[in-house]
């Protein structure tokens, strides 16, 4: 009996000590770059194509939240290899996926974001760690990635308003107390959300052409304080970039563009309003853009965002049931250097 309390109270001991271990290094990898090309590939053509999906963790049209639904590990690799084959069809460049696996316990430990990528054929992919757990037995580690056809020429992390410092810190958050949060405590206090929402900035040199700034997100989907916070802090990403600024992820909200007139404004009005942004070329049909549910799209809430003034030639939402969500794209039509 003695034996048996002295095994379990070292076993707690060493979960926790590889718990904090874990949350003191964490830090190090919050945003990580892999480079999968030797070479720039060649274009021609003018017109790049971005797109963004939520992957919902590689489950497919499994019910709910449970993120071990979805199938056994293998079924859900098989899952990210065919979404990368998907991107590489449909001529996606740049892709910004949400809810997205580097290698969490009910994924097997698998990196689904690199699967994504290499069978995708994208040359850059950069990881934006927003969960990381580790426990001997257990490890929860995924968030958003950008993956790129073309070079990522900078990556840095980016805070986000994130409330609940303790929950946080827990969930992956190296510093919940920083001054950058405490400047969100009045619209963040009291709020509850589980797993850090993080971005980083993302610079990309398209061929022969400029620098583009990617931010990815993920808002929340039932607070309207932390989907306000998200957006003025969204306003300070593209208020501070030198390069041209593209928003993309799963917002959450459906912007006034897409709804029935008469409704009211949400915090997407208030980014797309006061950043010019757009998600459409003019009197662009909203159905085109209903991304979720996948099986019966009724809402537009997976969007690319562009500069108002810069040429969009179209945006639409691919029919697709590899996960809950459809992968939205946006295509974009830029002057090149000969």
């Amino acid at each position: 009996m003695r034996f048996a309390i002295r095994a379990v109270v070292l076993l707690l001991a060493a979960a926790i000590l590889w718990f904090f271990a874990n949350r003191l290094t964490a830090h190090k990898q919050v945003v990580r770059v892999v480079e999968l090309a030797d070479k720039v590939p060649y274009v021609s053509s003018s017109t790049f194509r971005i797109a963004t999906w939520n992957v919902s963790r590689c489950r497919g049209q499994a019910p709910g939240y449970d993120p071990d639904l979805g199938g056994p590990p293998h079924k859900r690799a098989d899952r990210a290899r065919a979404m990368g084959a998907f991107l590489k069809d449909h001529a996606v460049d740049i892709v910004v996926l949400t809810e997205v696996d580097f290698g969490s316990s009910w994924s097997g430990g698998i990196d689904h974001a690199t699967l994504i990528a290499e069978s995708g054929g994208f040359g850059w992919m950069v990881q934006i760690h927003n969960e990381d757990i580790a426990l001997p037995w257990w490890r929860v580690k995924g968030g958003m990635a950008v993956v790129s056809r073309f070079p990522v020429v900078a990556a840095e992390p980016v805070e986000l308003p994130n409330p609940n410092g303790w929950q946080q810190w827990i969930s992956g958050a190296n510093n919940p107390w920083s001054r950058e949060q405490k400047r969100w405590a009045h619209l963040t206090k009291g709020e509850s959300m589980f797993g850090l929402r993080r971005t980083a900035a993302v610079d990309i040199q398209l061929p022969r052409g400029p620098k583009l700034r990617i931010a990815g997100f993920h808002w929340p989907s039932r607070s309207k304080k932390l989907q306000q916070a998200m957006a003025e802090r969204a306003l300070e990403i593209v208020g501070d970039s030198p390069y041209p600024v593209v928003l993309a992820g799963d917002f959450n909200l459906v912007p006034r563009a897409f709804r029935r007139p008469g409704t009211p404004d949400n915090a997407l009005d208030l980014l797309m309003d006061s950043a010019h942004l757009k998600a459409s070329p003019p009197h662009h049909p909203p159905e085109q853009m209903w991304s979720f549910p996948a099986k019966k799209p009724a809402a537009a809430i997976d969007l690319v965002l562009m500069p108002a003034d810069w040429p969009i030639t179209e945006t639409r939402a691919i029919p697709s049931l590899l996960s809950d969500h459809l992968p939205v794209y946006l295509d974009l039509r830029l002057s090149v250097a000969p």
